[in-house]
């Protein structure tokens, strides 16, 4: 069980893969904060809380996926929509193991986590004139 959780903060960390420069389109510095809180998924270490925190985590990248929608007014819809309805499988999912944690539902959570990573993928791909 410890060694799939291990997994699943490691796939999570590699949510956030690239980096971003300085940029004044209020999209582009909403969609670099949303990166870094999703960056921070793979500081999380396997520990006491660590379920609790990972809860916390994605709560935050929900309010960042929600300012990214609030400054992006009608842009991105399909993709942002895309990706808040994935985070909201993925805290879903978390609750589930934090409230009953199993081999089944970590291995849900996992493809959750990939289900995620994908739909970041397609939302950074989205914004061709940001660099994240």
């Amino acid at each position: 069980m410890r060694f799939k959780v291990i997994v699943v903060l490691a796939v999570l960390g590699s949510l956030a893969l690239s980096g971003c420069s300085e940029q004044a389109d209020p999209v582009c510095d909403e969609l670099e904060t949303l990166r870094g809180s999703i960056a921070t998924l793979g500081d999380l270490t396997l520990e006491e809380g660590a379920l609790e925190q990972l809860q916390s985590t994605v709560t935050q990248i929900q309010a960042d996926a929600q300012a990214v929608r609030d400054a992006a007014d009608e842009g991105f819809g399909a993709e942002l929509g895309t990706f808040e309805s994935t985070l909201r499988e993925l805290a879903d999912g978390v609750a589930g193991v934090v409230d009953a944690p199993s081999a089944a539902s970590v291995a849900a959570l996992a493809a959750e986590v990939g289900d995620t990573q994908q739909a970041w993928e397609a939302l950074k791909a989205a914004a061709p004139d940001c660099e994240v």
